[in-house]
């Protein structure tokens, strides 16, 4: 990295362009933004003696992907809206000279400082606004004489006054051509002014450099730029001009808006951490996104084929995240079990094995096995209340581990056991995973663990916790009564207290012992929950109304009540003893 401070007439002198990726913001500045900077301007005219007005920074990298005459061709990666604004100004100032009929002037400008005089189609433009909400079109309409005529560049009948750039135009030519008008500032005077008095630090990466790590520590701008909007640009910054637009269109585009508009935020750079993750076997930081994606890119030599396989785990990721659209049900249901659990990194693991199932190397009943192999995992981890952070490291290096279980098992065995490796070879990758999860994760919890922690553990919760309480009792549910989904739908339902949330008062003081001092005890655990449509009607009635109502359920788990005369502590830990049981069996030990 390379720091400059640099005059306005530095920057924009030379045969250079400045490149704004496709993929950056558009033109967004406003008046407050615009007046500010003139206010700033006239004040070093009529004080010329103050020292130069600071800028602020500008983050460029050289860029060779564009061979159009060999002119230096800067990729403006920050501050783009300050120097896209400063060549708005110089633009107005030029086209004020040629109405005072200061050709002399008009040229200068316009050759030295707004374009590369001599270079051709695109070259000719010392900036390249990005495509974005046209404002390339907008500012070469501005920038060519060719175009339109000088003159009528000033009616705004004749520009688009809603675009951002032509706003800013007319806002620059208004102001300055009036104070002209007055004999309040002179032309070549503010000219100088503005090049030689505005100054502005220009931050040169090499293309080797951790631009995310330059954004961070600089925050030039106060807006914090995620890992993908480097990626986006660094990708953009390989691909050559005639071909960017097809590439963003069709490969980073849907990219984006498969996964930055899903809740609760924008997956897009979880996205990319985990499939860096699968694809490599090490869990990658956030900072380290870039330098991973670099390393990649540069190894795969085609930036679109690794943009079109990334939009392909992207379709993969946005299912797991929203298991409605995956078309087969059954995969879908497990999708959903998965995501209930909120063990995000598990993602990692899946994106490799959802890709095989893609490609035809496993079939889906493999893959059926495999996800239900990952929910039983996390769940009796979950119940056991056993930390997860651990698993960040693990589940990235667990498809390799998988894939390469028969080799290391028969090196454990001896120098190379050859009968251990061919005995191992012939399971499924699906009954290989068990046995890593038992072997290699060492904190698989065993049958007696998960019985213990399901009979003390407060099921019920808020938020998340609410969440994995009613995917157990649904799981329940649906062992009991190997239901049609569509006669009972378990999504609509709530989960119901059979002895109720609050009991001071009710009659349920009464039938517990001591008046319910213990209750809090009992109150979340999974013996006293249900699930139930009615939820609002039971409330805190009584148990006996309850039981009637429970009679009109369609709820297998809740036929239960029909042989039960009161509900106490002792109802509570002889259901749940039944309960524990179906769970031993639903998700039954490796």
């Amino acid at each position: 990295m390379e720091v400059y401070k640099n005059n306005i007439k530095q920057i924009v002198q030379g045969v250079r362009q400045y490149i704004i990726p496709l993929f950056q913001r558009e033109y967004v500045w406003k008046q407050d933004n615009w007046k500010t900077l003139l206010d700033n301007v006239v004040d070093l005219y009529e004080s010329p003696e103050a020292p130069n007005h600071f800028m602020g920074a500008i983050v460029i990298m050289p860029t060779q992907t564009v061979p159009y005459g060999g002119i230096e061709k800067l990729t403006l990666i920050d501050g783009q809206q300050r120097l896209t604004t400063i060549f708005i100004m110089l633009i107005a100032i030029r086209n004020i000279a040629k109405i005072l009929d200061m050709n002399e002037l008009y040229e200068k400008i316009n050759n030295t400082l707004v374009v590369n005089q001599y270079e051709k189609k695109v070259d000719y433009y010392k900036i390249l606004p990005t495509d974005k909400e046209h404002d390339k079109i907008a500012f070469q309409k501005l920038v060519n004489p060719k175009a339109d005529d000088i003159i009528n560049i000033y009616n705004e009948n004749k520009l688009n006054p809603n675009h951002q750039i032509n706003e800013a135009y007319n806002f620059f030519f208004n102001q300055i051509f009036a104070k002209i008008s007055k004999n309040e500032i002179e032309i070549e005077k503010l000219l100088r002014i503005i090049i030689d008095k505005l100054d502005i630090v220009s931050i040169v990466l090499s293309e080797f450099e951790n631009a995310y790590f330059v954004f961070e520590s600089l925050n030039a701008t106060g807006m914090k730029l995620l890992p993908s909007d480097l990626i986006r640009n660094y990708f953009m910054m390989r691909v050559h001009m005639n071909d960017q637009k097809e590439i963003y269109e069709n490969c980073w585009k849907p990219l984006e808006e498969k996964l930055t508009e899903i809740t609760p935020a924008d997956r897009l750079p979880e996205f990319i951490r985990h499939y860096l993750s699968a694809k490599t076997n090490a869990f990658i930081n956030e900072r380290d996104i870039y330098i991973t994606v670099k390393k990649q890119d540069e190894q795969l030599k085609n930036t679109k084929k690794y943009l079109e396989e990334l939009l392909k785990f992207a379709t993969y990721y946005r299912k797991m995240i929203l298991p409605k659209e995956e078309k087969d049900v059954d995969i879908s249901a497990f999708f959903h079990r998965i995501s209930v659990l909120e063990v995000n990194t598990s993602y990692i693991f899946i994106l490799n094995c959802y890709d095989d199932y893609v490609n035809k190397q496993t079939t889906k009943k493999e893959f059926i096995t495999i996800l239900s192999t990952l929910e039983n995992y996390l769940l009796r981890r979950y119940v056991c209340n056993i930390e997860s952070r651990e698993l960040n490291k693990f589940f990235p290096t667990l498809y390799s581990i998988v894939k390469n279980y028969p080799q290391e098992q028969a090196k454990q065995s001896g120098l190379f056991s050859e009968t251990v490796y061919t005995t191992l070879s012939k399971n499924t990758f699906a009954e290989n995973l068990k046995e890593v999860l038992k072997e290699k994760s060492k904190k698989y919890p065993k049958d007696k663990e998960f019985q213990d922690a399901l009979f003390v553990f407060d099921i019920y919760g808020t938020g998340t916790k609410l969440k994995k309480a009613k995917l157990i009792l649904s799981s329940i549910e649906e062992y009991l009564s190997k239901i049609n989904k569509e006669d009972v739908y378990l999504e609509t339902l709530t989960i119901e207290h059979i002895m109720p949330k609050t009991i001071r008062g009710t009659s349920w003081e009464k039938t517990l012992p001591e008046n319910g001092k213990d209750y809090e005890n009992y109150l979340n655990k999974l013996g006293n929950l249900t699930l139930t449509a009615y939820n609002s009607e039971l409330s805190n009635k009584s148990f006996k109304d309850k039981k009637i109502i429970y009679s009109y359920s369609k709820l297998d788990i809740n036929k239960y009540f029909e042989n039960i005369k009161i509900w106490n502590y002792n109802s509570i830990d002889e259901r749940m003893k039944k309960m524990i049981t179906i769970c031993l069996d639903i998700w039954k030990s490796f």
